[in-house]
């Protein structure tokens, strides 16, 4: 161990109720510089990622140490800043990691668009507000994007028109949403989530159910929704969580996919991927396996086409 290692392992064991074992759990999940913006921070979220450390003992940790982290190493309040990026980090991985292993591909986009985008997917003209670039390279980099929506799109379309049968893709992205005339935008990063080929409504909602499962996100709600621009208006729900928007799923409009050149259907998912880290819950909960396994079977059911489902 580091000499800086040894200072934290000491100061960390000083807690009351904290013990070696603790103390090391804390010190192999973070690193010392981390865990002093952590603790600064009063992180105690971040801190019950360790294994052994609840809220409660999360929140001792940081109470009693708050004031003392700074006398060992560097400037804990000029790295306090940064202790957001570090939460979002480890969020984003966890993320990552559901996404792949469901067999979805990340891509990379650029935040420029064109004002012909807003056309493609129809967006309504008290919707279309932008940021605009003073000296673009041309019109299609001309404004900052305030939707990830088409930027997806693009890619779908593309391997759609490269007769790839099929796609499955995603991305972590940023939307400019823009402010007063001399502010600068404030800046939402979202997950978008984007599929054809041998999908429907139902594989795009377990997809978003994986994510915010691997997210920890509990007791979020998903409601029918008519009224999404873009979207097929049958088939196209709302999520919200803690009373907030946390993003919407569903088929996209026929007529967009026409805008696309798509003889497909195309099934989006638009997270808002810090409401959903914001909401994510303390602890996650772990139930004993069943001592009899379960029996499925498969019902056909029809329902009123007002029913949700």
């Amino acid at each position: 161990y580091s000499a800086d290692e040894l200072d934290m392992f000491k100061l960390i064991t000083s807690v009351s109720g904290v013990g070696p074992k603790n103390a090391l759990a804390i010190l192999s999940e973070f690193e010392p510089d981390n865990l002093r913006i952590i603790i600064a921070s009063g992180d105690a979220k971040s801190l019950t990622r360790a294994s052994g450390v609840g809220t409660k003992l999360a929140q001792r940790i940081i109470l009693e140490l708050k004031d003392k982290v700074g006398s060992i190493g560097g400037n804990v309040e000029a790295e306090i800043a940064s202790v957001g990026a570090v939460s979002a980090s480890k969020n984003a991985a966890e993320a990552v990691e559901a996404l792949v292993s469901l067999g979805y591909s990340q891509i990379n986009t650029y935040s420029y668009i064109s004002p012909k985008a807003y056309d493609m997917i129809n967006t309504p003209d008290d919707m279309r507000k932008s940021v605009k670039i003073m000296n673009p390279l041309g019109e299609d980099t001309s404004l900052m994007r305030n939707t990830t929506l088409p930027s997806i799109m693009d890619i779908l379309s593309l391997n759609y028109k490269n007769r790839n049968a099929t796609a499955k893709l995603y991305e972590i992205a940023t939307e400019y949403i823009p402010n007063g005339e001399n502010e600068l935008p404030t800046e939402r990063k979202v997950l978008t989530v984007g599929a054809y080929g041998k999908v429907n409504f139902y594989d795009i909602k377990g997809v978003v159910e994986e994510t915010l499962r691997k997210l920890n996100v509990a007791e979020w709600d998903v409601e029918a929704s008519s009224t999404e621009y873009a979207f097929h208006p049958g088939r196209t729900a709302v999520l919200t969580v803690g009373g907030k928007r946390l993003g919407v799923i569903g088929q996209i409009h026929p007529s967009v996919c026409a805008n696309y050149d798509v003889d497909s259907e195309i099934y989006v998912a638009m997270i808002d991927f810090e409401t959903a880290c914001t909401n994510r819950a303390d602890e996650r909960v772990y139930h004993t396996l069943p001592r009899y396994p379960s029996v499925s079977r498969d019902l056909a059911i029809i329902c009123d086409k007002d029913l949700p489902v």
